[in-house]
Protein backbone atom coordinates (compact mmCIF):
# COMPACT_ATOMS: atom_id res chain seq x y z
CA UNK A 1 0.00 0.00 0.00
CA UNK A 2 3.07 2.28 0.15
CA UNK A 3 2.77 5.54 2.08
CA UNK A 4 -0.87 6.20 1.17
CA UNK A 5 -2.67 8.20 3.88
CA UNK A 6 -6.17 9.42 4.69
CA UNK A 7 -6.29 13.23 4.74
CA UNK A 8 -8.83 14.30 7.38
CA UNK A 9 -8.89 18.06 7.67
CA UNK A 10 -5.27 19.11 8.24
CA UNK A 11 -4.30 15.75 9.75
CA UNK A 12 -3.02 12.60 8.09
CA UNK A 13 -3.87 9.06 9.10
CA UNK A 14 -1.97 5.97 7.97
CA UNK A 15 -4.55 3.18 7.42
CA UNK A 16 -2.14 0.41 8.37
CA UNK A 17 -1.60 1.99 11.80
CA UNK A 18 -5.32 1.89 12.53
CA UNK A 19 -5.53 -1.67 11.13
CA UNK A 20 -2.79 -2.82 13.49
CA UNK A 21 -4.50 -1.17 16.46
CA UNK A 22 -7.84 -2.82 15.71
CA UNK A 23 -6.09 -6.18 15.39
CA UNK A 24 -4.74 -5.79 18.91
CA UNK A 25 -8.25 -6.44 20.20
CA UNK A 26 -8.55 -10.14 21.08
CA UNK A 27 -11.98 -10.45 19.40
CA UNK A 28 -10.91 -8.96 16.05
CA UNK A 29 -9.82 -11.36 13.33
CA UNK A 30 -9.34 -8.94 10.43
CA UNK A 31 -9.67 -5.21 9.79
CA UNK A 32 -9.28 -2.66 7.01
CA UNK A 33 -9.26 1.14 7.37
CA UNK A 34 -10.48 3.45 4.62
CA UNK A 35 -11.65 7.06 3.97
CA UNK A 36 -15.29 8.13 4.14
CA UNK A 37 -16.19 11.42 2.44
CA UNK A 38 -17.21 14.13 4.89
CA UNK A 39 -18.44 17.70 4.46
CA UNK A 40 -16.44 19.19 7.30
CA UNK A 41 -13.09 17.38 7.02
CA UNK A 42 -13.24 16.18 3.36
CA UNK A 43 -12.72 12.68 4.73
CA UNK A 44 -12.98 10.85 8.05
CA UNK A 45 -11.62 7.49 9.05
CA UNK A 46 -13.77 4.42 8.51
CA UNK A 47 -13.07 0.76 9.21
CA UNK A 48 -14.54 -2.64 8.42
CA UNK A 49 -13.92 -5.34 11.02
CA UNK A 50 -14.32 -9.13 10.98
CA UNK A 51 -14.81 -10.66 14.44
CA UNK A 52 -13.54 -14.02 15.63
CA UNK A 53 -16.16 -16.80 15.75
CA UNK A 54 -18.49 -16.38 18.73
CA UNK A 55 -17.31 -12.85 19.54
CA UNK A 56 -19.72 -9.96 20.07
CA UNK A 57 -18.63 -6.33 19.81
CA UNK A 58 -20.41 -3.09 19.00
CA UNK A 59 -18.83 -0.36 16.87
CA UNK A 60 -18.72 1.96 19.88
CA UNK A 61 -16.73 -0.68 21.82
CA UNK A 62 -14.12 -0.69 19.07
CA UNK A 63 -14.04 3.11 18.92
CA UNK A 64 -13.33 3.24 22.63
CA UNK A 65 -10.61 0.59 22.28
CA UNK A 66 -8.86 2.49 19.48
CA UNK A 67 -9.15 5.76 21.43
CA UNK A 68 -7.06 4.23 24.22
CA UNK A 69 -4.20 3.62 21.76
CA UNK A 70 -4.33 6.41 19.16
CA UNK A 71 -5.01 10.15 18.88
CA UNK A 72 -8.69 11.09 18.57
CA UNK A 73 -8.46 12.09 14.88
CA UNK A 74 -7.27 8.56 14.05
CA UNK A 75 -10.24 6.86 15.69
CA UNK A 76 -12.65 5.49 13.02
CA UNK A 77 -15.86 7.51 12.93
CA UNK A 78 -17.68 4.87 10.93
CA UNK A 79 -17.15 1.20 11.78
CA UNK A 80 -18.86 -1.68 9.98
CA UNK A 81 -18.77 -5.20 11.46
CA UNK A 82 -18.96 -7.67 8.58
CA UNK A 83 -18.53 -11.38 7.82
CA UNK A 84 -15.73 -10.57 5.36
CA UNK A 85 -13.86 -7.60 3.91
CA UNK A 86 -14.88 -6.77 0.31
CA UNK A 87 -12.12 -7.48 -2.19
CA UNK A 88 -11.80 -3.89 -3.44
CA UNK A 89 -9.18 -1.13 -3.01
CA UNK A 90 -9.33 0.81 0.26
CA UNK A 91 -10.64 3.91 -1.50
CA UNK A 92 -13.65 1.93 -2.73
CA UNK A 93 -14.56 0.29 0.57
CA UNK A 94 -16.97 3.02 1.73
CA UNK A 95 -19.06 2.60 -1.41
CA UNK A 96 -18.85 -1.20 -1.30
CA UNK A 97 -20.12 -1.16 2.30
CA UNK A 98 -22.94 1.27 1.58
CA UNK A 99 -21.56 4.17 3.62
CA UNK A 100 -23.11 7.17 1.91
CA UNK A 101 -21.32 10.48 1.88
CA UNK A 102 -22.99 13.53 3.38
CA UNK A 103 -21.07 15.85 1.07
CA UNK A 104 -23.87 16.45 -1.46
CA UNK A 105 -26.74 16.75 1.02
CA UNK A 106 -26.73 20.55 0.76
CA UNK A 107 -27.12 22.42 -2.53
CA UNK A 108 -27.25 25.88 -4.14
CA UNK A 109 -30.09 27.16 -6.31
CA UNK A 110 -30.76 30.43 -8.12
CA UNK A 111 -33.24 33.02 -6.81
CA UNK A 112 -32.14 36.12 -8.75
CA UNK A 113 -29.31 35.70 -11.24
CA UNK A 114 -28.94 39.32 -12.36
CA UNK A 115 -27.28 41.96 -10.22
CA UNK A 116 -24.07 43.74 -9.27
CA UNK A 117 -21.48 42.91 -6.65
CA UNK A 118 -20.78 39.77 -4.69
CA UNK A 119 -23.70 37.31 -4.71
CA UNK A 120 -25.92 37.04 -1.66
CA UNK A 121 -26.45 33.51 -0.35
CA UNK A 122 -29.60 32.95 1.69
CA UNK A 123 -29.26 30.03 4.09
CA UNK A 124 -32.35 27.85 4.41
CA UNK A 125 -34.18 29.69 1.59
CA UNK A 126 -37.27 28.16 -0.02
CA UNK A 127 -37.61 27.75 -3.79
CA UNK A 128 -40.33 30.43 -3.96
CA UNK A 129 -38.46 33.08 -1.99
CA UNK A 130 -38.53 36.60 -3.46
CA UNK A 131 -35.94 39.17 -2.38
CA UNK A 132 -35.29 42.74 -3.48
CA UNK A 133 -31.53 43.18 -3.80
CA UNK A 134 -29.08 44.80 -6.21
CA UNK A 135 -26.91 41.69 -5.87
CA UNK A 136 -27.37 38.30 -7.52
CA UNK A 137 -29.16 36.07 -5.00
CA UNK A 138 -28.85 32.34 -4.48
CA UNK A 139 -30.38 30.00 -1.94
CA UNK A 140 -28.51 27.45 0.16
CA UNK A 141 -30.66 24.41 0.78
CA UNK A 142 -29.84 22.99 4.21
CA UNK A 143 -29.35 19.23 4.42
CA UNK A 144 -31.97 16.96 5.89
CA UNK A 145 -30.70 15.83 9.28
CA UNK A 146 -31.69 12.27 8.41
CA UNK A 147 -29.26 12.35 5.45
CA UNK A 148 -26.28 13.22 7.64
CA UNK A 149 -24.19 10.66 9.49
CA UNK A 150 -23.54 11.38 13.17
CA UNK A 151 -22.66 13.72 14.79
CA UNK A 152 -25.88 15.70 14.24
CA UNK A 153 -24.44 19.02 15.38
CA UNK A 154 -24.86 22.59 14.20
CA UNK A 155 -21.21 22.66 13.14
CA UNK A 156 -21.70 19.63 10.93
CA UNK A 157 -24.82 21.05 9.25
CA UNK A 158 -22.99 24.34 8.63
CA UNK A 159 -19.95 22.50 7.26
CA UNK A 160 -22.20 20.71 4.80
CA UNK A 161 -23.57 24.06 3.61
CA UNK A 162 -20.06 25.54 3.38
CA UNK A 163 -18.94 22.60 1.26
CA UNK A 164 -21.81 23.19 -1.19
CA UNK A 165 -21.12 26.95 -1.22
CA UNK A 166 -17.40 26.58 -1.98
CA UNK A 167 -18.13 24.08 -4.75
CA UNK A 168 -20.38 26.75 -6.30
CA UNK A 169 -18.08 29.72 -5.53
CA UNK A 170 -14.57 28.64 -4.68
CA UNK A 171 -13.29 31.93 -3.22
CA UNK A 172 -14.69 34.86 -1.25
CA UNK A 173 -15.73 37.40 -0.40
CA UNK A 174 -19.03 35.87 0.64
CA UNK A 175 -22.25 37.59 1.73
CA UNK A 176 -24.72 35.51 3.74
CA UNK A 177 -28.31 36.03 4.84
CA UNK A 178 -30.79 33.98 6.81
CA UNK A 179 -34.13 34.05 8.56
CA UNK A 180 -34.34 33.55 12.30
CA UNK A 181 -34.84 29.81 11.70
CA UNK A 182 -31.45 29.49 9.98
CA UNK A 183 -29.61 32.23 11.87
CA UNK A 184 -27.32 29.91 13.85
CA UNK A 185 -26.33 27.91 10.76
CA UNK A 186 -25.45 31.08 8.82
CA UNK A 187 -23.36 32.46 11.69
CA UNK A 188 -21.49 29.17 12.07
CA UNK A 189 -20.89 29.13 8.30
CA UNK A 190 -19.28 32.58 8.57
CA UNK A 191 -17.02 31.33 11.35
CA UNK A 192 -15.93 28.30 9.33
CA UNK A 193 -15.29 30.36 6.20
CA UNK A 194 -13.11 32.81 8.12
CA UNK A 195 -11.31 29.89 9.74
CA UNK A 196 -10.49 28.75 6.19
CA UNK A 197 -9.00 32.23 5.49
CA UNK A 198 -11.98 33.34 3.38
CA UNK A 199 -13.55 36.81 3.62
CA UNK A 200 -17.19 37.22 4.73
CA UNK A 201 -18.70 40.68 4.12
CA UNK A 202 -21.68 40.21 6.42
CA UNK A 203 -24.40 37.91 7.72
CA UNK A 204 -27.76 39.65 7.20
CA UNK A 205 -30.76 38.55 9.26
CA UNK A 206 -34.35 38.87 8.06
CA UNK A 207 -37.11 39.70 10.47
CA UNK A 208 -38.42 36.67 12.31
CA UNK A 209 -41.14 34.70 10.56
CA UNK A 210 -42.07 32.96 13.79
CA UNK A 211 -40.69 29.67 12.51
CA UNK A 212 -38.07 28.09 14.75
CA UNK A 213 -35.24 26.05 13.31
CA UNK A 214 -34.10 22.66 14.64
CA UNK A 215 -32.31 22.81 17.97
CA UNK A 216 -28.94 21.16 17.42
CA UNK A 217 -26.05 20.69 19.83
CA UNK A 218 -23.67 23.63 19.59
CA UNK A 219 -20.61 24.08 21.73
CA UNK A 220 -18.86 27.10 20.25
CA UNK A 221 -19.41 30.79 20.87
CA UNK A 222 -17.53 33.25 18.73
CA UNK A 223 -17.45 36.82 17.49
CA UNK A 224 -19.81 36.31 14.55
CA UNK A 225 -22.71 35.89 16.96
CA UNK A 226 -22.46 39.62 17.66
CA UNK A 227 -21.58 40.80 14.15
CA UNK A 228 -24.72 39.79 12.25
CA UNK A 229 -26.73 42.74 10.92
CA UNK A 230 -30.35 43.48 10.06
CA UNK A 231 -30.99 42.71 6.38
CA UNK A 232 -32.42 46.19 5.78
CA UNK A 233 -29.05 47.73 6.64
CA UNK A 234 -27.42 46.08 3.63
CA UNK A 235 -30.30 46.88 1.23
CA UNK A 236 -31.79 43.42 1.24
CA UNK A 237 -35.55 43.06 1.73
Amino acid sequence: MGCWVIQTGTMQVTPSEVDETLLLHPDVEDAATFPVADAKFDAVVGAVVVLRPGAFLRPRDLKWFVSTHLSCFKVPQRIVIADSIPAVPRRALAQALGLESSVCASSIFSIQEKGRGAPLYVVGASEGLRIRSERPVFGIREPEIAQLPPPHTLEHVAANCVHALRRFQADGPYALAASEASRAVAIEMARQLEQAAESVDFVALFKSSGVAGPRLPYDRRHSWAGRAVDAALVAVE
